[in-house]
C-alpha cells in the first residue's frame, strides 16, 4: 500500500501550449520587424533621403534600422521634417497596433481555452459529487472534508478520483509495469525489509500495491486499531 500526503502544489504541462504560442509570437514579430527594417533601408536608397545617420558597416546599419522599426512600432519613433519619415513613423505605428492586439487576443484566446477546458472538466465533476451528497443528506461538516479531500487530489493529480495511475490498466503489461517500477521501485527497493528480495519479486510487489491518495490532515491509521496493511509513504510525510 503507498499512502500519499502532500501540501505542495504541482506544476502541470498545461502551460506548454501558452509557451509555444509565445515563442510563436515573438518570432513572428521579429519577421516583420525585419522586413520593416529592410523597407526602411529601400526607402532610404530609393528617394535619397537621410532617414538614419548612416553607419559604417552593413551589420551596425541593419542594427540600428531595426532599433528604429521597433521602437516607432510601440510609439516610441520620433518624427522630422521629412514628409517620407513621418509617413513611415505613422505606418510603423498602425504596424505595431495591429501586432499588439494580435498578440493580446491569441493569448488570451490561449489562456481562456486551457481555463474553460480544465475548469469546465472540474465543474462537471463538482456537481455530480454534490448531486449525490445532497441525495445522501450528508451533514455540512463531512461535506466541506469531501470537497476539500477533492481539490486536494485535483489541484495535485488532475483527477477527481484519487486513482493517479488508473491510465496505466488501459496499458499493455509490459508498458504498465515500466511505468510502476519509475514511479515505485526506488520506494520498495530502499526499504532493508526487501532489500535481499529478487528483482522480480520487486517487479511483482509494485505491481500489487494499491496507490492511495490522502489529503492534508485526513487520518490514515488511527491509534490502537487492529493493522491488515502494509503503508509505505511516497510523497508526503505523516505524524
Amino acid at each position: 500500500m503507498v499512502a500519499v500526503k502532500s501540501r505542495s502544489g504541482a506544476w502541470c504541462g498545461a502551460f506548454q501550449p501558452v509557451i509555444i504560442t509565445t515563442v510563436k509570437l515573438g518570432a513572428g514579430v521579429i519577421v516583420v520587424a525585419h522586413y520593416l527594417a529592410c523597407l526602411l533601408r529601400g526607402l532610404h536608397l530609393a528617394d535619397n533621403f537621410n532617414l538614419l545617420a548612416e553607419s559604417s558597416t552593413l551589420s551596425a546599419l541593419y542594427t540600428t534600422n531595426l532599433r528604429h522599426v521597433m521602437v516607432g512600432m510601440f510609439g516610441g519613433g520620433d518624427g522630422g521634417d521629412h514628409c517620407v519619415k513621418d509617413s513611415f513613423c505613422i505606418f510603423l505605428v498602425l504596424v505595431g497596433l495591429l501586432i499588439m492586439a494580435l498578440v493580446v487576443s491569441r493569448m488570451a484566446a490561449v489562456v481562456m481555452d486551457l481555463q474553460f477546458t480544465s475548469d469546465k472538466k472540474y465543474t462537471q465533476n463538482l456537481r455530480l459529487l454534490t448531486c449525490r451528497m445532497d441525495k445522501l443528506k450528508l451533514p455540512s461538516e463531512l461535506r466541506g472534508r469531501i470537497h476539500r479531500y477533492y481539490d486536494h487530489v485535483w489541484n495535485e493529480y488532475d483527477s477527481m478520483d484519487g486513482d493517479i495511475m488508473e491510465f496505466t490498466s488501459r496499458l499493455p503489461r509490459p508498458l504498465a509495469l515500466e511505468v510502476l517500477l519509475h514511479r515505485y521501485l526506488d520506494l520498495v527497493s530502499g526499504l532493508e525489509f526487501w532489500e535481499d528480495c529478487s528483482p522480480d519479486f520487486l517487479s511483482a510487489l509494485v505491481l500489487s500495491m494499491d496507490i492511495r491518495v490522502f489529503a492534508p490532515d485526513n487520518y490514515i491509521v488511527r491509534e490502537g486499531d487492529i493493522g491488515s496493511e502494509l503503508y509505505m509513504i511516497h510523497r508526503g510525510f505523516v505524524e
